[in-house]
C-alpha cells in the first residue's frame, strides 16, 4: 500500500510540474507568438484555470491568426485573395497554390520561374509572372487558371512589368532594353499595341493608363502608349509610387527626401522630407493623393502633398522594410525583417501588431471588404491569417 501511494504521491507531483511548466511555456510565447501560446494551453489540464484563462486573454488581445499553414517550401514572393474567399500565393518553390481558411491547400500551376517577377492587375484579376525557361506567363487569379500563353509573350526574357491602372494593358520590358506595350483585355489573345528600345531593363510602372515610367540610369524615361517619350534626371532614388487618379508619380531619392513629378513635359511639382535616412518604401493611398511611406529606422507615416504635409503614424520595432495600403485606403500594413505586422487604422488611429513569424516577411496583402483580415507570408514558406484589429475587440 505504501509503495503504490508512493507511486501516486511522485505522479501527481510530476503531473504539477508538469502544469506549471505549461503554464510557464504559454506565458513566454505570449512575447514572440500568442497563437503558440494558445496551442501550449490546449494541452494543459492542471487546477489554475484562473491564470490559464488569462494568458488565453491576454494571447487574444495580442493578435491571434485565424490562420497558419505551410503551403510552400521555399519564399512567397505574392499574395492575393481568391473570389471564393481563398488565399493565393506564388512561391519561388515554383508554384501557385490556392489556401482557404480551414488550413487546406493545393497547387494551381507550376512553372514559377526560381526569382520571378511579378506583376498583379485587382482590376482584372490577372498576375503576370516569369516561368521557366525565360517566358512570361498569365495567371487568371478569377478562375484559377493560367491562360494559354500566347506567341507574343514566349521568350521576352522579362525583367519588369506593370499593369495599366485599369488592367487593360501590360508593359514589359526585356533584358535587351526591348520595351513592349501588350493589350491584355483578352488575355486569351494578347496583341502588341507598341514595340521600342528605352534605356532601361529594370523596372517601370504605369503613372496612369497612358504615360509609363521607366526606370534609367541617373534618372527615369517617361513613355506614352503611343511610343513619345522623355527624360527626367534624378539623383539616384530607390523607390516609387504612382497616383493613377492625379497622374503623378512619387520618387523616394536615397539620401532620405522624396519628388513628385508630373509628366509631358516632366517638372517637380513638391519635395519634402520624409526620413531621416533611408526610405523603405512607399506606396499610393487610393482615393487620396497621399502617400504611405516606411523608413528603415521603423517609422511609417503619410505624406500628403496637397496639404505639404508628413504625419508619422507609427514606430515599428526593427527596420520598416516595406508597406501595403487596403483598396479602400483606410489601413496601412508595414512589416520589416523582424517578422512583425503592423496595421495601422487611419481612420481611428488604431496600431495592432501581430507576432509569430520570427523569420523575414516577403508579402503581405491587405484586408478588403470580401476578404477582412491581413495576409502575411515569409521566407519559409509560411502563410498567416490574421483578423482586422477592431473584429480582435469584439
Amino acid at each position: 500500500l505504501l509503495y503504490v501511494r508512493n507511486i501516486a504521491v511522485e505522479r501527481d507531483r510530476a503531473d504539477r510540474s508538469l502544469d506549471e511548466l505549461t503554464l510557464k511555456h504559454a506565458e513566454l510565447l505570449l512575447a514572440t507568438d500568442p497563437s503558440a501560446a494558445l496551442d501550449a494551453l490546449s494541452s494543459y489540464r492542471g487546477t489554475d484555470h484562473i491564470r490559464a484563462d488569462q494568458i488565453r486573454a491576454e494571447a487574444v488581445g495580442r493578435g491571434v491568426a485565424i490562420l497558419r499553414t505551410v503551403p510552400h517550401t521555399e519564399g512567397i514572393q505574392w499574395t492575393g485573395f481568391g473570389p471564393d474567399g481563398s488565399i493565393l500565393s506564388l512561391s519561388s518553390d515554383g508554384t501557385i497554390a490556392r489556401t482557404y481558411l480551414d488550413g487546406s491547400s493545393s497547387v494551381l500551376t507550376r512553372g514559377v520561374a526560381k526569382i520571378a517577377m511579378v506583376a498583379y492587375s485587382p482590376a482584372r484579376h490577372l498576375l503576370a509572372y516569369t516561368c521557366d525557361p525565360s517566358d512570361l506567363c498569365l495567371f487568371d487569379t478569377a478562375h484559377a487558371v493560367r491562360t494559354p500563353l500566347a506567341t507574343t509573350l514566349q521568350g521576352a526574357v522579362a525583367n519588369g512589368a506593370s499593369f495599366s491602372p485599369d488592367g487593360g494593358l501590360l508593359a514589359v520590358v526585356s533584358l535587351d532594353n526591348t520595351l513592349r506595350i501588350i493589350d491584355v483585355k483578352d488575355p486569351s489573345r494578347p496583341t502588341i499595341k507598341l514595340v521600342t528600345r528605352t534605356a532601361g531593363n529594370t523596372d517601370l510602372t504605369f503613372i496612369d493608363d497612358n504615360v509609363l515610367a521607366i526606370a534609367i540610369q541617373d534618372g527615369i524615361e517617361l513613355v506614352r502608349v503611343t511610343g513619345e517619350s522623355e527624360v527626367f534626371s534624378v539623383p539616384a532614388f530607390v523607390r516609387w509610387a504612382t497616383s493613377a487618379s492625379e497622374h503623378q508619380i512619387a520618387l523616394a531619392l536615397k539620401s532620405g527626401p522624396a519628388l513628385l513629378l508630373q509628366s509631358f513635359p516632366a517638372r517637380t511639382i513638391t519635395k519634402a522630407e520624409l526620413c531621416s535616412g533611408m526610405i523603405g518604401h512607399l506606396k499610393s493611398i487610393p482615393r487620396t493623393a497621399s502617400f504611405a511611406y516606411a523608413c528603415k529606422d521603423g517609422s511609417v507615416g503619410v505624406w500628403d502633398p496637397r496639404r505639404a504635409s508628413v504625419q508619422r503614424r507609427a514606430q515599428i520595432e526593427g527596420h520598416a522594410n516595406f508597406v501595403e495600403v487596403s483598396p479602400n485606403g483606410d489601413y496601412i500594413i508595414a512589416a520589416g525583417g523582424n517578422g512583425i505586422v503592423t496595421v495601422i487604422d487611419l481612420s481611428t488611429d488604431l496600431i495592432a501588431s501581430y507576432r509569430g513569424h520570427g523569420v523575414p516577411l516577403t508579402s503581405l496583402a491587405a484586408p478588403t471588404l470580401d476578404h477582412p483580415f491581413v495576409v502575411s507570408a515569409d521566407t519559409r514558406g509560411a502563410l498567416r491569417a490574421w483578423a482586422r484589429s477592431e473584429e480582435r475587440r469584439v
